[in-house]
């Protein structure tokens, strides 16, 4: 029995793990989308940032975008 409610443990942390996941990406895939219409195509040096950002690193880009005058304000 205690082996059964492991499986289900690890599948519930799975499951949670990939939402996360999924929110980062899309959070990620918006904030792109966002930078690209303000400052054109970005360099890769940006776009792996924003591939490899914790969510309040997306957030706090998400704040500095509207303000921002050049790309690297945002990331700045």
């Amino acid at each position: 029995m205690q082996l059964a409610e492991r499986f289900k443990q690890w599948e519930r942390e799975v499951k949670t793990e990939g939402r996360l996941e999924g929110r980062l990406e899309g959070e990620a895939l918006v904030l792109q989308r966002q930078l690209t219409r303000r400052f054109g195509s970005l360099p890769e040096w940006a776009q792996q940032r924003l591939r490899s950002a914790s969510s309040e690193e997306l957030e706090t880009w998400a704040d500095r975008v509207l303000d921002a005058t050049r790309l690297e304000e945002v990331f700045g």
